[in-house]
């Protein structure tokens, strides 16, 4: 990579800093300048869950998808415990 190229390419842990640094700009507001908290977490996987129930998604991977879908809603929680 005599061309500079590797010089470019983010390292492991710069890469590592920069999805904190994303998640930490959605959930501080300076993207999104609404709140997040436990009842719009709770109002957005009711949707995500009936939505599947409504498709008829298999129930072993509705159920993979729930928790995959819980972990997903509580990282973007901003507000609240």
């Amino acid at each position: 990579m005599a061309d500079g190229a590797h010089a470019r390419q983010p390292s492991r842990p710069r890469h590592r800093a920069d999805r904190h640094q994303a998640h930490a700009s959605v959930t501080s507001g300076a993207i999104h300048p609404f709140s997040i908290g436990i009842l719009e977490r709770d109002q957005w996987l009711a949707c995500m869950f009936q939505a599947m129930q409504e498709v008829e998604v298999d129930p072993v991977l509705a159920e993979r998808l729930e928790k995959s879908f819980f972990q997903t809603a509580d990282w973007m929680r901003n507000q609240g415990v």
